[in-house]
């Protein structure tokens, strides 16, 4: 199948950036990154897709047609990782102004390397503890917010607090982002039925204290009913499968396992698409809106 030119920029860019910052010490670094890369590419392409779309929307007064605004329409990646996805939407999408927000322990944020890459691509990153800090901005500042694969890492009592912020920050009329993997997919039903452990145990990782592995996952349907509470409009829900594809454990066992419960999921989807390993929920704030959430 012939590759889009967004998916090959953001394939480049996704294994420069984990080729630099990611730890290997075997000779087959560049075969394991385009294998590990596999489910965010995916998870990017769709967002980038989504905010493709919203900006073609806006009005022609908001966003000029060949020129960066004078006062910018900006964005924000909540989690940005070692930047694939942020680099990926400022080359892009060079009309919005991106910025991004990551816990000040990660140890990539310490590399003159990483803070060279985002200023070549006009990015702006602020580190924050996102569930002990607010966001270090100013209310409404953000027409388009992402937030991939964060919720499942939070602290349970965390979770309003840090969704509060998202809506502290994003505009009236603005659009927010949110994946997960899904707490009901085939997979975790095939672990809990085989016995095995679906979640991490809520202790901070040694690689980045004060984060978290996968401590609780979430439906579409749970998440959807938080945002509509919070005072978010929910303007679509998707469900796509990103990582039975991309198998990266040792072992022909593991890989024909996975590769068959793939196949398998790959034909029961047409009965329910919520089997998928991951949701996407599209929430709005409407102009109405006028409370600010804090716990």
């Amino acid at each position: 199948m012939r590759r889009s030119g967004a998916e090959t920029i953001i394939r480049q860019i996704m294994l420069e950036t984990n080729l630099r910052f990611v730890e290997r010490k075997t000779p087959a670094a560049t075969r394991e990154a385009e294998a590990s890369i596999g489910p965010d590419l995916q998870r990017t392409l769709i967002c980038h897709g989504i905010i493709s779309m919203l900006v073609r929307s806006l009005p022609k007064n908001q966003i000029p047609k060949d020129q960066i605004p004078m006062t910018p329409t900006r964005g924000l990646e909540v989690g940005t990782g070692y930047g694939g996805p942020l680099l990926s939407y400022a080359r892009l999408i060079p009309q919005v102004m991106w910025y991004g927000v990551e816990h000040p322990n990660r140890q990539y944020l310490k590399t003159e390397g990483y803070w060279q890459l985002l200023k070549q691509h006009a990015c702006h990153l602020e580190p924050c503890d996102i569930t002990s800090q607010a966001l270090p901005f100013k209310n409404e500042s953000f027409l388009f917010i992402t937030c991939c694969e964060v919720l499942e890492h939070l602290p349970i009592e965390k979770v309003l607090f840090v969704i509060g912020e998202l809506y502290r920050v994003l505009c009236r009329e603005g659009w927010l982002i949110v994946s997960s993997p899904n707490q009901v997919s085939l997979a975790c039903r095939i672990r809990m039925l085989l016995g095995k452990r679906v979640f991490d145990l809520p202790i901070p990782l040694d690689r980045a204290g004060g984060t978290f592995g996968h401590i609780h996952l979430y439906t579409a349907e749970e998440f959807a009913a938080l945002a509509k509470m919070l005072g978010l409009q929910v303007c679509d829900v998707r469900y796509a499968t990103l990582h039975w594809q991309h198998v990266t454990a040792p072992g022909l066992w593991t890989t024909v396992h996975y590769r068959t419960m793939w196949f398998f999921e790959r034909l029961v989807r047409p009965i329910t698409r919520r089997l998928a390993d991951t949701w996407f929920v599209v929430l709005y704030k409407t102009d109405q809106c006028d409370r600010v959430v804090r716990s």
